[in-house]
């Protein structure tokens, strides 16, 4: 946490967000405002009791009626404009530092950072909304918590010294215990919070590798760790809490004790005739005003520690250094001049050894080398998106010179056109992707696509399309950019890798035509020996001494030019949905999930009960007490109730704390539990199973509304059967004593604890679900922009995503809006409730209370000032049922997620026999398919047919053009797509009578896009074999020729890679994927483009080591050319 927010109001924040200033004048005002009514409602009831108890005249009763209805009203009035104020102060804040965190995103200089992408979005989304109890709940208390005391206090010191002694002696000790348990918890919840985060990105990262795992029979696995790494969480965060809740402890136990003291003193004196008992009653009604404020605040600080943590976050995001951007503007360039251009790297010192580059309009520039030797490193420089870089990056326009650092940033990324290796598309449909914030005209768009052969694709969705597809598109946009006059270089980043030969011909024409026609400097990254042999110009970064082709040298004859590869995941175009559920039938799942913590539930219910029981029994008997030691009777007659002030006094704390405590702990465990169950039932039906969702939305799910379900636990089922019974309790003792008093209690609890609530709740059912699917999409959008982020902006599409994320930031302000108006109403009536009990008490029962009245001043005393507590109690139901329709719409999320199912149906009546069988076989299983169609799930597209006869221990090449359907073959063989006609027979019995993970226990696809886990190198590698041994681990990096790599990393197999590989290249990471494959334990291996991002002579050889490595076990290849004995053609 920054110094800024040390304090109790945190000036960092404010300084972000000048909103919060007029929210804090309204705040302080509304305070003045409480403090005043506060002293005037003591004096008003004081007053009449006295009356009513001492002299039984109630001739002033309707005086005091109406000034304590002008107390309710201005009472309700005040919270209504606070709860007013603080929604309309959300809402600015939203979008303000949602707007930062993108922003300074847009120009982080090290976007590779590990788990960079998922804290900003974490940070821009639920970050953000962590503030509001900070915000509505914790900064009006601590004005309260500084007008209402002084007040109270003074008003005290004018009747009683003694009393006001005790309240100046007590009061400080609150503060200095919170600031000193605050100090001792502060690294605690720092760690928590850093847990939080940690745990928030490794859940992130398991989802999007799950299908990885599950090929690999680890995705189960993953759900143990989930759940090691959710007992650890909650293991940690049961440990702050401890030390946390003291701090409410202490001071709950110091403000029942103080009152508990005061009210035993004066009643003591009072019954030796030494105090008068309205000064009594003033004194007694104050008293408590003294410590409430500081217990709401205290109560406010926990309840808000989670937004101080998560602003704390945000100041660690938006102060991340930031690439360095000037205002020059961009002219016509003549040249760009790069010079020793150096980088460090982990393990890789002075990776690009100075590199001198000139590059020119009309030329082509190809930068080749090995994988990992900086090409795509030299790219990102020439983008001025390397803050790190030692040496000059030039470009000379007709202005003069300036280094790349000083251009304006928007104007560079306009003249700056991408191909990215990962081939990262941003927008929907296919047409939008290329057209790309460019003002190209129909026929532009039109010509590209069809050099490019995407013609039929123009109005196809962006994620149904193959890698080559994408790849492909990419250019596409580059060329459009170019020939409509908005971009001037093409940097090009593999663009030809996963295309066959004519699709990668097509490629190499359309970036020729750009530097020969068009005069752009255009600058590629490759491996493909014909992509250089057309350059101007070729460059070795892993060789310095190598010479630059002149321009003058002859260039093989520029060639000419159509995809589905299918993705990983199902598209998210396609819909499988999940079964619907009721609120009733989720929230049941959700507690039958959790039912191993139901006794520490029952535990925590019945210290929440016995807390509130202690609450008012002290209320009332102190009430009885002051009025009854009035009469002056013996001591004896009082020491009951003494006793039963101090030990209510004493057990309301206690029980409190015990409470809290044990309900979180009961809540953690079952969140635990209930995150390990849905990580574990995705682990069967991922990918193929899985609707729609984004990665974000899943997370979303697994993460957020998981998070958000321990409300249902500690602030709906433990405080509403708690409050509801001791309420209920309260109102029939008091109808008991007096009928009259006992419905008038009723009927203002039934408002403020049932009424309000409802009409809040009716509010909600249409609000709550809408808010928690408009912060899932939120989530989504924001995530998916953080992620591809230097797409976005190198394409200048980030304007058009800020838009997206601001519409879908609208929508939820635009529901939180109709929330808070719901909410102010509630607010008003519970902040009017109290008084109001006690006005028509004090009407009713004290207009029959007369001389000949049967009952004695102590029960009028308890009947007139008991309601005021009941009224507190009654009121917070509204806050323990407020997050009801939240809870709901999380638990039917999560429960979509239980309820999902595999497409893929057994059909035979042996479906065991089949499995013992197929089980059974040692060695690879024959493999076989007669005219199979593949489809992904929830599409109508079919690919196929597929015939193969796979022998074990062979090795075949499927080849065909990009996007013929060569990955899909792959996802049907492994059961992620579906077998949608034909056969498919493994060991001589149907994959349909097989449960999809016996198929994947001897057959594994090594994608051509692998994931790679934000964890170890030795990790991701144990992912396909647990037990293996360091020495295992060399050699198989050794036959993929990585073992001198991971020699020169700083901690060899221990380095981290980062979220998606970050910190590797994609060579790189396609080696360790192989490495996978060779460490694993199937016997059919089915290799997806095994070596496109390598060079020729790294490919051939790495993928003879890998055949020879996996000699015995049956080995399909798919590619664009042949590699084995048998090839089979596709396309």
């Amino acid at each position: 946490m920054t110094s800024s927010s040390n304090g109790p109001i945190d000036v960092g924040l404010v300084r972000r967000s000048p909103a919060l200033v007029g929210h804090l004048i309204v705040a302080g005002v509304a305070a003045a405002v409480l403090a005043i009514v506060t002293v005037a409602q003591a004096e008003v009831l004081a007053r009449a009791v006295s009356r009513l108890a001492i002299e039984r005249r109630h001739d002033d009763l309707r005086t005091a009626f109406v000034v304590l209805a002008i107390i309710a009203l201005v009472r309700a009035a005040t919270a209504w404009t606070v709860e007013r104020s603080a929604g309309r102060t959300m809402v600015a804040m939203r979008r303000g530092l949602r707007t930062d965190v993108v922003d300074h995103a847009a120009v982080d200089a090290d976007r590779a950072a590990p788990g960079l992408a998922s804290r900003e979005a974490t940070v821009a989304t639920s970050g953000i909304d962590q503030l509001e109890p900070y915000v509505r709940d914790y900064l009006p208390a601590l004005f309260v918590a500084v007008a209402v005391p002084l007040a109270a206090g003074l008003r005290i010191l004018s009747v009683d010294w003694i009393s006001a002694a005790i309240v100046v002696v007590t009061v400080p000790l609150i503060p200095i215990f919170m600031i000193l348990i605050g100090l001792m918890t502060e690294q605690r919840t720092q760690r928590q919070w850093a847990m939080l985060q940690r745990l928030s990105g490794h859940f992130l990262d398991v989802m999007e590798g799950l299908p990885t795992l599950r090929l690999f029979g680890r995705a189960s696995a993953q759900a143990d760790q989930v759940r090691r790494v959710s007992e650890q969480y909650r293991d940690t965060t049961v440990k702050t809490l401890r030390i946390a809740f003291l701090s409410a402890f202490v001071l709950e136990l110091l403000a029942t004790l103080s009152v508990a003291i005061i009210a035993v003193e004066i009643g003591l004196r009072m019954a030796n005739g030494g105090f008068d008992l309205r000064d009594g009653l003033v004194v007694l009604l104050l008293a408590p005003e003294c410590y409430l404020p500081l217990r709401r605040v205290g109560a406010g600080f926990h309840a808000a520690q989670a937004g101080r943590d998560a602003a704390a976050d945000l100041d660690e995001v938006l102060e991340r250094p930031v690439l360095l951007g000037g205002d020059r503007p961009v002219g016509r360039i003549a040249a760009i001049r790069v010079r020793g251009l150096d980088v460090d790297r982990p393990g890789r010192p002075n990776l690009l050894g100075g590199l001198d580059l000139d590059l020119r309009p009309g030329e082509v520039t190809a930068v080749v080398g090995p994988s990992g030797t900086g090409k795509s490193t030299t790219l990102t420089a020439l983008r001025g998106r390397l803050a790190e870089r030692r040496g000059s990056i030039e470009v000379v326009d007709a202005d003069g010179t300036a280094d790349v650092a000083l251009l304006d940033v928007e104007q560079w990324a306009d003249a700056v056109a991408v191909v990215d290796q990962r081939h990262d598309t941003v927008a929907d449909l296919v047409v939008d992707e290329v057209r790309a914030a460019s003002t190209a005209d129909a026929a532009t768009l039109t010509t590209a696509l069809d050099e490019l052969g995407l013609i039929d694709y123009e109005q196809a969705r962006t994620t149904q399309l193959s890698g080559g597809q994408r790849r492909r598109v990419q250019v596409a946009r580059a060329v459009v950019a170019v020939r409509s006059g908005r971009a001037r270089v093409v940097l090009a980043d593999e663009p030809t890798a996963h295309l066959d030969a004519g699709h990668a011909a097509a490629v190499i024409a359309a970036l020729v035509d750009l530097a020969r026609r068009h005069d752009a400097i255009v600058v590629v990254a490759t491996h493909d020996p014909a992509l250089a042999d057309v350059a101007d110009h070729v460059v070795d970064v892993a060789r310095s001494d190598v010479p630059r082709r002149s321009a003058s040298e002859p260039r093989s004859s520029d060639p000419q030019a159509p995809s589905t590869n299918a993705p990983l995941v199902v598209p998210s175009s396609t819909r499988v949905e999940s079964t619907p559920v009721s609120t009733w039938t989720a929230i049941r799942r959700v507690l039958a999930v959790a039912r191993p913590a139901r006794r520490r539930l029952v535990m925590a219910t019945f210290f929440a009960v016995m807390a509130e029981v202690s609450t008012l029994g002290l209320a009332a008997t102190a009430a009885w007490l002051i009025v009854r030691a009035s009469e002056m009777p013996p001591l004896a007659a009082l020491s009951v109730a003494v006793t039963g002030v101090r030990g209510f006094g004493i057990g309301k704390g206690v029980f409190r704390y015990v409470e809290r405590l044990t309900s979180h702990d009961a809540g953690l465990a079952s969140l635990s539990e209930l995150r390990s169950t849905l990580v574990d039932h995705l682990a069967t039906v991922a990918p193929e199973g899985v609707p729609g969702w984004t990665r974000g939305d899943v997370a979303q799910r697994v993460v957020h509304d998981v998070d958000r379900l321990l409300d249902l636990f500690v602030r709906l089922i433990v405080p509403v059967v708690a409050l509801a019974s001791t309420v209920t309790a309260s109102v029939i003792v008091m109808a008991v004593i007096d009928p009259v008093a006992g419905a008038a209690v009723a009927v203002v609890a039934l408002t403020v604890g049932v009424a309000a609530p409802l009409l809040e709740l009716t509010r909600e059912r249409r609000i709550g679900p809408a808010i928690t699917g408009a912060r899932s999409r939120l989530a989504s959008i924001t995530l998916s922009t953080t992620e591809h982020l230097d797409a976005l902006v190198a394409h200048r599409l980030l304007d058009e995503r800020r838009a997206d994320i601001d519409a879908a930031g609208d929508e939820v302000d635009r529901w939180e809006q109709r929330r808070t108006r719901a909410r102010s109403v509630s607010a008003a009536v519970v902040a009017a409730g109290p008084v109001t009990m006690a006005a028509l008490v004090l009407v009713l029962v004290g207009r029959g209370y007369g001389p000949d009245s049967a009952m004695s001043a102590p029960v009028l005393g308890l009947l007139v000032l008991w309601p005021l507590t009941i009224g507190e109690v009654a009121a917070g139901l509204v806050d323990a049922l407020r997050s009801g329709p939240e809870v709901a719409a999380s638990a039917r999320r999560v429960t979509d997620v239980l309820t999902l199912r595999s497409p893929h149906v057994a059909i035979a009546d042996d479906a065991s026999g089949a499995a013992t069988s197929v089980e059974a076989v040692d060695g690879p299983p024959r493999l076989v398919t007669s005219a199979a169609i593949a489809r992904w799930p929830g599409s109508a597209e079919q690919h196929g047919p597929y015939d193969l006869d796979l022998a074990p221990g062979s090795v075949t090449s499927v080849v065909g053009p990009s996007g013929v359907g060569k990955s899909t073959l792959a996802a049907m063989l492994v059961r992620f797509a579906l077998l949608d006609g034909g056969d498919y027979d493994l060991a001589g019995h149907s994959v349909r009578a097989l449960d999809p993970t016996i198929v994947q226990r001897h057959v594994v696809w090594l994608e051509q896009q692998p994931w790679i886990g934000d964890t170890s190198v030795r990790e991701n590698l144990r992912f396909a074999r647990p037990g293996a041994t360091d020495e295992e681990l060399v050699d198989a990096l050794r036959i993929v020729a990585l073992d001198t790599w991971v020699a020169a990393l700083p901690r060899g197999l221990d380095t981290t890679l980062g979220r998606g590989g970050a910190a590797i290249s994609g060579g790189e990471a396609q080696r360790l994927a192989l490495a996978r494959g060779l460490l694993s334990s199937h016997g059919i291996v089915v290799l997806d483009e095994p070596t496109a991002h390598l060079d020729p002579s790294m490919a051939t050889e790495v993928h003879e080591s890998v055949i020879t490595a996996l000699s015995g076990r049956t080995v399909l290849t798919l590619g664009h050319a042949a590699t084995g004995a048998h090839v089979i053609p596709l396309g």
